[in-house]
């Protein structure tokens, strides 16, 4: 796997994500990693589709923020 294309930025964002701390990782993970929609994720979040919209505004932002 170390040797496949990308598996080190993958790693590091991995990390990135992991390092947000909950529920910023958890929305990041469940939209972009399991392709859920915010609405989907607010289910199994128990959380309005408007608050997993900032969550994952804030979450975007701050890794944003690390990748500069």
């Amino acid at each position: 796997l170390a040797g496949e294309e990308g598996f080190e930025e993958r790693v590091l964002l991995r990390h990135a994500v992991r390092s947000l701390g909950s529920p910023y990782a958890q929305v990041i993970g469940l939209r972009y990693l399991c392709g859920l929609t915010q609405r989907q994720v607010g289910e199994r979040l128990r959380a309005a589709q408007w608050q997993v919209c900032r969550w994952e505004k804030t979450g975007l932002d701050r890794l944003r923020e690390r990748w500069k």
